[in-house]
């Protein structure tokens, strides 16, 4: 809900540059102010990347992680 709003809504949110790109089986969590989403499938391979979205600041932007020598192998 925002500005006391009885009623919630989805809407769409303007994103500027690359994105991870449509994706199932990732993991997506928020930890405030940022999204962190990792891996998941693309619909034609397993992924093991990590994309950053900070939801406070516009333009909002994703950002990839450079997380190769820490993370785990690709996973769905």
């Amino acid at each position: 809900m925002r500005n006391g709003d009885d009623k919630a809504s989805w809407m769409i949110v303007p994103i500027v540059g690359s994105t991870p790109g449509r994706r199932y089986g990732h993991v997506i969590v928020y930890s405030k102010p940022h999204l962190l989403v990792f891996g998941g499938n693309t619909g034609s391979e397993p992924v093991s990347d990590v994309w950053c979205l900070n939801v406070e600041r516009a333009p909002f932007s994703w950002a990839k992680l450079d997380c190769s020598d820490l993370g785990p192998c690709k996973r769905v």
